[in-house]
């Protein structure tokens, strides 16, 4: 930031206003010193003033380094590098400044040693060009650089307005859905600590938190379906729902992560809360994940009057409404609620620190998502979209493509390979670039700032980037249409052959395996010893059960069903075949008497 400096006079302080009377009073007849004492001007900046005609404002202080002219050049080219997703940062731009003076000749007090202009310089610039702003970029992929382009994001409302004609979908029957991860080990955020410390820790409840998906939904009136929870176990447990969102679903999958299976089962609890009807239907806008479509949820929207259309891949960040206005200060909303209750559960002295469980995710969501699910960020998310009110304009040629074919030509292809840039005459003019700086000596060339930083490459359009990719570029669909039907039996048939084939394979692998295991079991019976041997042996002790027998793998001590240690008091079940515990709500028996396992359950089933 620059300087602060206090006045220590008043000039300079007039305005223009009071400029221009003090002058007409004096051509009315009043004397200068006269019209000096009674606007408040010195009489030697009337008399200058009427000298010269000029009639401004006083501006005190240095001049510039550069002119209005040479700024808005630098101007436009931060403006221009930051649309191509490449935006320039502080230090970058004090750098090109310097050299932008140096190569030019212009007179400045820039540092020579670090070779880079001030930060007064760069604040003040700030000040005179109120367009730039420092802001923090959002990461985006090269993927979703290029996936964004005109014919993607046109078919997609081509679709769109399709179904809109088709049925006249109200703004109470559009719906988004979408998925998100929560984790119980929260993003820290800012905190108040010593000044001149390097580090300043902050609890959290682990390295790393398993994640738990959530998948929301909201409709363009603003109307928000209550969320579905997939948790990383392999089986329920009641206390995992404790204070969650009043009319939320619960599942469980190995990973976390959304299926077919538990998407369909999403589907029906949509369906049960928004009651579609063939003659009342309902458009259901989600993404491109393979999990989002399948035979029998294509039967089950088809039979019920759930429209399904897809978004082009790779676009979610700027067509889908859930991600635009909603997930971003849901997640902040929920980290927060987190901290807090970390905070809420180590108050006491005299107990060691506790972590955030699982079992306590569903509460902490639910307190978020009531700060977070109001009407207005459901409406916000689809305006900005453009899908309602519809909206196929909304998104300008910039947004697609922000390289101009004029700029990209400024920098020849021949020259580009050896690292240099041509030099261009002033009189050929370039996008992008002001044409208002003035020129230097005719015998010196002017440099301007996009030699001095080269142009990123352009975003490759969907005819260029043809060839670059051997699998085929996948578009939005009406995932409920009629020619889906084949596709997905297509699909689902092929998906059967492939699994038959490795379910094969497998069976020869493993009897391979077998082989090879009872022949290395007979050759250690060989070379076993006898039977008089181990007649000494006590098979009593042996057999008893003690401490030792509990050895073993180093994930025995957590639950077989949810792998999971378990919170305190909690009741254990030990199976009788093979040793592991589990806990009593995850194995779904009522009393540890003759507990078994799910795989020593089918394995006494196969004997």
């Amino acid at each position: 930031m620059p300087k602060i400096r206090n006045r220590l006079t008043t000039r300079g302080t007039y305005t223009q206003s009071q400029l221009i009377d003090a002058i007409n009073a004096v051509e009315g007849g009043m004397s200068i010193r006269a019209a000096g004492r009674e606007f408040g001007i010195a009489e030697s900046t009337i008399r200058l003033r009427m000298k010269t005609g000029n009639v401004e404002s006083a501006v005190l202080g240095r001049k510039p380094t550069f002119t209005p002219g040479q700024e808005q050049e630098l101007a436009d080219h931060i403006l221009m590098v930051a649309n191509l997703y490449y935006g320039l940062t502080p230090l970058e731009l004090r750098k090109i400044a310097y050299e932008f003076a140096e190569r030019n000749s212009i007179p400045n007090t820039f540092c020579k040693t670090t070779k880079l202009a001030g930060k007064d310089w760069l604040a003040l610039f700030m000040k005179r060009n109120p367009r730039v702003s420092l802001r923090k970029p959002e990461a985006t992929s090269i993927n979703r650089i290029n996936a964004f382009n005109l014919e993607s994001v046109k078919h997609f409302f081509s679709n769109l307005e399709n179904v809109m004609e088709k049925y006249n979908f109200s703004k109470q029957r559009i719906y988004n859905v979408d998925e998100t991860g929560i984790s119980n080990v929260q993003k820290p955020v800012r905190i108040l600590g010593p000044k001149g410390q390097k580090r300043v820790g902050t609890a959290t409840s682990g390295e790393r938190g398993r994640t738990v998906t959530a998948v929301c939904a909201v409709s363009a009136s603003g109307h928000f379906i209550p969320p579905m929870f997939i948790f990383p176990r392999l089986r329920m447990s009641p206390q995992l729902e404790h204070g969650g969102p009043i009319g939320a679903v619960y599942a469980c999958s190995k990973n976390g992560w959304i299926n077919e299976d538990l998407f369909f089962e999403w589907v029906q609890h949509f369906s049960r809360n928004t009651k579609p009807t063939p003659t009342d239907p309902i458009l259901l806008i989600l993404d491109n994940h393979s999990s989002h479509i399948s035979v029998k949820i294509y039967d089950y929207c088809r039979t019920n009057g759930i429209t399904l259309l897809s978004l082009p891949p790779h676009t979610s960040h700027r067509l889908q409404p859930l991600d635009l206005t909603f997930f971003g200060p849901l997640k902040a909303s929920f980290y927060k609620e987190c901290t807090l209750a970390l905070k809420a559960k180590n108050t006491s002295p005299n107990e060691a620190m506790r972590k955030i469980s699982q079992y306590e995710l569903a509460e902490l969501f639910n307190r978020a998502y009531l700060k977070s699910a109001t009407m207005d960020k459901g409406i916000s998310g689809f305006s900005a979209a453009g899908i309602s009110p519809l909206n196929p304009e909304k998104f300008t040629e910039t947004d697609f493509n922000p390289v101009s074919n004029e700029l990209v030509v400024s920098i020849d292809v021949a020259e580009e390979e050896t690292g240099k840039t041509k030099e261009h005459d002033l009189s050929e003019p370039v996008a992008g670039i002001s044409d208002s700086s003035p020129k230097s000596d005719s015998t010196k060339s002017h440099v301007r700032v996009v030699d001095i930083s080269p142009v990123p490459n352009k975003v490759l359009s969907s005819n260029e980037n043809k060839g670059r990719c051997k699998s085929r570029k996948q578009q939005s669909q009406i995932l409920t249409g009629t020619p889906m039907k084949e596709k997905l039996e297509d699909t689902e048939r092929k998906r059967e052959i492939n699994k038959r084939r490795k379910e094969t394979k497998n069976q020869k692998e493993n009897k391979n395996i077998g082989k090879k295991q009872r022949k290395a079991c007979s050759r250690q019976l060989d070379l076993s010893e006898s039977e008089s041997d181990i007649e000494g042996v006590n098979e009593e002790e042996l057999c008893d059960d003690d401490e030792n027998d509990d050895i073993g793998p180093p994930n025995y001590d957590v639950c077989l069903v949810c792998d999971e240690f378990g919170r305190d008091n909690e009741m254990w079940y030990r199976c009788v075949g093979c040793g592991r515990w589990c806990h009593a709500e995850c194995s779904g028996w009522d009393s540890p008497d003759g507990y078994l396992c799910d795989l020593c359950l089918r394995k006494s089933k196969q004997k």
